[in-house]
């Protein structure tokens, strides 16, 4: 769970690798089914701006 979290990060800010919010998402979401509660929030908020998936402010 916290390494999908921490390529999660890696990829949203681009961090040895080439920055992908999309991907940063899919990790995050990997880690927040799995009940990891930083990706859940770090997934929240991408959904609620729209950064890497579709925006959805519910």
């Amino acid at each position: 769970m916290h390494a999908r979290f921490h390529l999660g990060v890696m990829y949203l800010q681009g961090l040895g690798v080439e920055r992908d919010p999309a991907e940063a998402a899919r990790q995050y979401r990997f880690a927040a089914e799995q009940g990891h509660t930083d990706a859940q929030i770090a997934l929240a908020s991408m959904c609620y701006i729209g950064e890497g998936v579709e925006k959805d402010s519910a």
